[in-house]
């Protein structure tokens, strides 16, 4: 699989998101999207439209929501915890990515002076 690398963050950004378990990076608050998901209220997660510092499951996609899109789930990089899933979906055989959905109660807001 390669080594991974962490990304860190430009410190002008404001809010950013982070693992509640190992504060390491995950979005930045404004890749938060206006999309709602139908099968989680928006107090559980937020769809963001980017994330960095996780890394997907190395079993098969999963499955197990009523949907015709593939979802892979998603672990912090440093520590490991479960951080949300990733949905991908087909385009003449090749594959999209669609959106990230990370849960609130994995992750922490970290405000910082935006100097």
């Amino acid at each position: 699989m390669g080594r991974l690398f962490l990304v860190e963050h430009d410190p002008s950004e404001e809010v950013l998101k982070a693992c509640k378990f190992c504060n390491t990076y995950i979005a930045l608050h404004q890749n938060i999207t206006e999309d709602t998901f139908p099968f989680w209220p928006p107090s559980q997660g937020s769809i963001f439209s980017s994330t960095v510092n996780l890394v997907e499951n190395a079993g098969a996609p999963n499955q197990d929501l009523p949907s015709p899109a593939r979802f892979v789930q998603l672990y912090c990089v440093k520590c490991g915890a479960f951080i949300g899933f990733r949905q991908y979906y087909l385009v003449d055989n090749t594959r999209h990515q669609g959106f990230s959905f990370i849960y609130h109660e994995n992750v922490v807001d970290i405000f910082t002076n935006g100097a």
